[in-house]
């Protein structure tokens, strides 16, 4: 497999090569955060013992529809010809990636999780984006997602690219006011 050369600034490359288990990356619109949670994908498969590949991924967005509409058309804007989608964009295949996406407007949604194990989880755009139509994702989805990442020998990483978000969504507190332990927030700059 050809080897990608990815431009990235200092904070993009600070994401990918995090390791801790939570990342976030904060920035508006447009500076790249959709692309860089995918090579943080690519970095993420490259510290796992070639055992233990391809790595199972899964990917979280408020709606299934909104996965599609951004996520999707950023991701074949960037790396084209690099992904395939199958089961009307249910999965996501890659080099050495696997990923299942989920849509999770409410908690209902939230059981679309169980049972699920991942090497890795992708949370985008947790806080709601109004003028897109992002709805957000509710705090018990965060902790879902963290408690997914089980089984496997593959080093676990829970990643979320997002717009600011108010003083007053759950984001900002884990976030900004009291991360967990091993958590690393990174912030675009314009």
């Amino acid at each position: 497999m050809a080897v990608l050369r990815l431009k990235l600034s200092p904070t993009q490359r600070a994401y990918v090569e995090a390791t801790e288990r939570h990342v976030w990356l904060v920035g508006s619109k447009g500076e790249g955060k959709t692309y860089s949670s995918i090579a943080a994908l690519f970095a993420h498969v490259g510290r796992q013992d070639p055992a233990n590949v391809p790595i199972s991924v899964g990917i979280i967005r408020d709606t299934h529809e909104n996965f599609q509409a951004h996520t999707v058309t950023s991701i074949k804007r960037d790396f084209p010809g690099l992904f395939t989608f199958k089961n009307d964009f249910h999965v996501m295949l890659g080099p050495n990636i696997v990923a299942q996406t989920y849509g999770v407007n409410d908690l209902d949604a939230v059981n679309k999780l169980q049972g699920a194990q991942h090497d890795c989880v992708w949370i985008e755009e947790p806080a709601p984006i109004l003028e897109t139509g992002n709805a957000g994702i509710r705090e018990e989805v965060y902790a879902f997602a963290d408690a997914v990442l089980r089984g496997g020998k593959c080093t676990k990483r829970l990643q979320i690219s997002m717009n600011p978000a108010n003083k007053l969504h759950w984001t900002y507190k884990k976030a900004i006011v009291a991360p967990a332990t091993n958590t690393k927030v990174l912030f675009m700059r314009p």
